[in-house]
């Protein structure tokens, strides 16, 4: 199996990355359900109110990581992105939210919302430039291997 279809499994199996911003500097992370598309970009859903998402409108690069966790011993797998996010409007903003809704089905809750008046919920997107993954078990010998896009 080559190196891009072990990041996709791995993208397919993990739910949860820790997407990191900054302003003025300062670096921010917070961790956030995620979807990816067949070209490995990653979709999520959140208030325009929070700070990853403020910070978002200044400042595009990002950077995050992802792990399926594992009890301690036990061989690691992880991975590493960097890359720029966007806001999804219209029919990439449902485009986004389709990816999502394959994985999760919280995203219909969000939506109704949103539309009863609700703080809304945006659908954002990062492109990642590379990923850097870390994996004992699929390279055992060279577990960090880089995959630039």
């Amino acid at each position: 199996m080559d190196l891009a279809s072990i990041i996709r499994d791995f993208l397919t199996t993990a739910q949860l990355m820790h997407l990191g911003t900054a302003h003025g500097g300062k670096p921010w992370v917070t961790p956030v359900y995620f979807a990816a598309d067949v070209d490995m970009n990653l979709y999520w859903l959140s208030r325009k109110s929070r700070r990853h998402s403020a910070e978002l409108q200044n400042n595009a690069h990002v950077a995050g990581s992802i792990v399926i966790p594992v009890n301690y011993g036990e061989k690691v797998r992880g991975l590493q992105f960097e890359g720029t996010a966007r806001q999804l409007e219209g029919q990439d903003a449902d485009a986004g939210r389709n990816i999502y809704s394959s994985k999760f089905w919280i995203v219909e809750d969000r939506a109704m919302s949103a539309l009863e008046g609700g703080d809304p919920q945006i659908c954002y997107q990062v492109h990642p430039d590379k990923y850097k993954l870390f994996d004992e078990v699929n390279f055992p010998q060279s577990p960090s291997q880089e995959l630039k896009l």
